[in-house]
């Protein structure tokens, strides 16, 4: 699936809806005539982010732009940010923004 992994970024990370933009990737592929492309990212289900601000809330964490951090590191480690764990990526998060690493 790494092949359609810029397809795939396109479609989470477009402002519109999502099923919209996999449609219109959908035929770009077609009329580029990669068919073996077209249908592995036809097959790929577009991941819902499974975290929203009312969990943050409840766990304590602040802010909106926390929320675009983890949406962004959902994005970068291939959709597997769990809600269980946000306590490491909210620290990641911080680590990252606020120390530099």
């Amino acid at each position: 699936m790494l092949v359609s992994r810029p397809y795939q970024l396109l479609v989470v990370n477009s402002k519109g809806r999502t099923g919209d933009t996999k449609e219109w990737v959908c035929e770009v592929l077609k009329y580029r005539g990669a068919s073996a492309l077209l249908s592995e990212f036809e097959q790929w289900t577009v991941p819902r982010f499974p975290l929203n601000g009312n969990i943050l809330k409840e766990k304590g964490v602040p802010g909106e732009n926390t929320v675009c951090g983890l949406k962004s590191l959902h994005i970068l480690e291939f959709f597997k940010v769990e809600s269980p764990c946000v306590h490491e990526y909210v620290r990641r998060i911080f680590f990252t923004k606020f120390l530099g690493s």
